[in-house]
Formats: C-alpha cells, sequence, structure tokens
C-alpha cells in the first residue's frame, strides 16, 4: 500500500507540473533566471545523494523503489529547472519555463507509470513481476511422478516475499516416500523462482486409506 500511495502522489505530482505548464503558455510570468539556478543545484545535490542511498535496495523491495523514484524525480526536476534557469539567464526566453515543466511532467510519468501498475498488482494479490509464472508451471509439470495439478495460486506476502499453494494429484503407482521427496525437491525448485512460501496439498487417488492418512500427516 506504501507503494501504491507513493505512486499515485508522483502521478499526482506530474499533473499539478502540467497543470501549472500549461497555465504559463497564456502569461508568461518573469522569472529570475540566476536565484532559480542556483537554489535548483541545491536541490539537484540533495536529492541525488539521497537518491543513491536507495539505489541497491530499490532493486528488491517495491517500497524502497518508490522512494528512489521520488527522490529522483525531485532531482530531475531540480536539473530541469537548472537548465531553465540558464536559458533564461542568458536568452530572456521566458516561454522554456513551461516548456521544460511539460518535458519533466513527461519523463516523470514515464519512470512511475511502471511502480504504479506493479503497486495495483500487488494490492490485489496478482502475479508479483519477479516471478514468471511459465517458469513455474514448467517446473511443476517437468516432474514424471505428477499426474496433474491445479488450484495454483501466486502472491506477494510482502514486498521481498512471495507465496505459492499448489494441489497436486500424483501418479497412483507413487509411494509415499517418494511423495515427500518430491515435495521437497518442488520446495527447492520454488525458491531459485523467488517463491519463498510454498505450500503444497497432495491429492490421493489410492484405496487405502491407511496411506493417505499417514502421507497427509506427514505433509502437514
Amino acid at each position: 500500500m506504501a507503494s501504491l500511495i507513493n505512486a499515485i502522489l508522483l502521478v499526482t505530482i506530474v499533473i499539478g507540473i502540467a497543470y501549472e505548464a500549461l497555465g504559463r503558455f497564456d502569461t508568461i510570468p518573469e522569472v529570475a533566471g540566476k536565484v532559480i539556478i542556483i537554489t535548483a543545484l541545491i536541490g539537484v545535490f540533495i536529492n541525488t545523494v539521497s537518491a543513491f542511498a536507495f539505489y541497491k535496495g530499490q532493486k528488491d523491495d517495491i517500497n524502497v523503489k518508490g522512494a528512489f523514484l521520488h527522490l529522483m524525480v525531485d532531482a530531475l526536476v531540480s536539473v530541469g529547472v537548472v537548465i531553465s534557469g540558464i536559458i533564461i539567464y542568458y536568452t530572456s526566453w521566458n516561454i522554456v519555463d513551461p516548456l521544460v515543466s511539460l518535458i519533466i511532467s513527461v519523463v516523470i510519468l514515464l519512470s512511475t507509470w511502471g511502480l504504479l501498475k506493479e503497486s495495483i498488482k500487488l494490492a490485489i494479490d496478482g502475479v508479483p513481476q519477479n516471478v514468471d509464472l511459465s517458469k513455474i508451471t514448467a517446473i511443476l509439470e517437468s516432474y514424471k511422478f505428477i499426474q496433474n495439478f491445479h488450484h495454483l495460486h501466486i502472491w506477494a506476502l510482502s514486498t521481498t516475499e512471495n507465496a505459492l499453494t499448489v494441489h497436486i494429484v500424483p501418479k497412483s503407482d507413487v509411494t509415499l516416500e517418494e511423495t515427500l521427496i518430491m515435495k521437497e525437491n518442488i520446495k527447492e525448485d520454488l525458491a531459485h523462482q523467488n517463491i519463498q512460501h510454498a505450500t503444497i496439498e497432495f491429492g490421493i487417488k489410492a484405496d487405502d486409506n491407511q496411506k493417505s492418512r499417514a502421507l497427509n500427516e506427514s505433509i502437514n
């Protein structure tokens, strides 16, 4: 939810900047170029240093990614302000101010769009971006002891951990020992696909009720 709110705030900022920029085309204000340059350069330095403090973590955590993008947006805005300030200072072309603002809006929107989509997906328990559903399916299909599987669900427990549940029907001649070994192997394979918590349920077709109870107790 934090990453979703962050993404929405960034999009709101884009709308605000674009709205103000469009309004300035009707009445272009006088801009103090030198003051803008000095103030914006300070902003570029502070926000860039702060953003790179989050650079490593943003690859694995969507909340950190949101904070990183937020700071980079601020730095980008400041860079745009510096550029417009320099142009205005030497040419007095005040129209550069709203033009640069619109360019900044487009760049921010493009960089934020991925974060917004990923955040919405996590909020509705969709398959996380760092999980390849086709690879998960291929792993399950690769086991010769599995007859079929269904009720496969994958969702994010947090910004760094994912969960999976699946119901597997083993072939009728599979033994209890083989099933338990298969379960551990599947979990190990899933761990390499960014699945940290896997709940695997086995359906038994055998008529031997004692075998079925023993298998369920061992799995649980």
